[in-house]
């Protein structure tokens, strides 16, 4: 089975975790009380149409300040 890595990336509350569960739970929230913290990660099997399936991998990164030095450790392989 493929893997991808897939990273997100942006300012602090503006909806990464909210777009990210939406793809994961098929939930979505938007109004998540507490921000991420360094990143979160999650994955996902996936079906393709033309058969077989991928697995991907999903870094919820921190979009604080304090907090980009770490997200740019996890941009390799992405």
């Amino acid at each position: 089975m493929k893997q991808f890595k897939i990273i997100t990336v942006g300012d602090s509350m503006v909806g990464k975790t909210s777009i990210i569960k939406k793809f994961i739970e098929n939930t979505f929230v938007d109004d998540i009380a507490q921000p991420t913290i360094g990143f979160d990660f999650r994955h996902k099997n996936v079906e393709l149409e033309e058969g077989g399936q991928v697995k991907l991998f999903v870094w919820d990164t921190a979009g604080q300040e304090k907090y980009r030095h770490i997200a740019k450790q996890y941009y390799k392989d992405t």
